[in-house]
């Protein structure tokens, strides 16, 4: 079954084709660090931010949204921290001290009980996994502020056609995806305007990433490598990726401002 539905889709129907890339604002690095479902989950809800935030002063200023999207991002929202996001969701999986990656369930599982913190609050920096101990009262607080409880989000459990159908759906009413899936030696050496088929070769691991453009033969990820890699970031895929996904989560809306 699926759940996106349990959200508000509007009239929006499986179309043709649908691009949130305008209202991304940056593909940040995460560097060697196994970040990726805190930075992928973080330009998600930024993404969110964003597209919501140029409704509005389109309606308010009779501009197209597009136009929006332009004005907004010169003043964007917060980015979440990713290191403390990936901070809470190790203390959830059971061992902090390891950088050895997350889920996107215990990311949003965070955003419920936890919260996320600005950016600002503790600066990512590669490697720094474990915020000073005198520092943690401070950050959960900071966090604690920003708890998703009255934000709406769901997760898309569909598979086959119903799950393009969900997935079209849901970029088509404003929503990217945040997902995991396995990532090959072909994924890693994209270059620009290369697509990739899936993972047809050894999978080297999990990478976390979300949907934000789809046509007929093609859907686009944004992820946490950096606007060096793929294609300024992005990476075109076969349709036939989605099917080698799970843990696929949208989010209605979620202020961190």
């Amino acid at each position: 079954t699926t759940e996106i539905y349990t959200l508000s889709l509007h009239d929006a129907l499986p179309i043709s084709s649908a691009d949130l890339t305008p209202f991304v604002v940056d593909i940040r690095d995460q560097s060697s660090e196994g970040s990726c479902v805190c930075f992928s989950g973080g330009g998600c809800v930024r993404t969110v931010d964003v597209r919501e935030m140029s409704d509005t002063l389109a309606k308010q200023q009779n501009i197209t949204i597009l136009q929006a999207a332009e004005i907004v991002k010169r003043a964007p929202p917060n980015w979440i921290s990713p290191q403390l996001a990936y901070f809470f969701c190790r203390c959830v999986d059971g061992d902090p001290e390891e950088d050895g990656g997350t889920y996107c369930s215990t990311f949003w599982s965070v955003g419920d009980k936890y919260g996320f913190a600005h950016e600002s609050d503790w600066p990512y920096v590669a490697g720094d996994l474990i915020p000073p101990a005198r520092r943690i009262p401070e950050l959960t607080r900071l966090a604690y502020k920003h708890r998703m409880v009255t934000y709406k989000k769901a997760r898309i459990t569909s598979s086959g056609d119903a799950r393009v159908a969900d997935i079209k759906a849901a970029i088509a009413a404003g929503y990217p995806i945040h997902f995991g899936g396995p990532v090959d030696d072909a994924y890693m050496n994209l270059g620009p305007g290369d697509k990739w088929p899936g993972c047809n070769g050894q999978a080297l691991g999990g990478h976390a990433r979300y949907w934000v453009k789809y046509d007929q033969n093609t859907i686009w990820e944004a992820g946490s490598y950096g606007t060096g890699f793929a294609s300024n970031g992005f990476v075109p895929c076969a349709w036939d990726a989605v099917h080698q996904c799970d843990d696929l989560w949208i989010v209605e809306t979620c202020p961190i401002v």
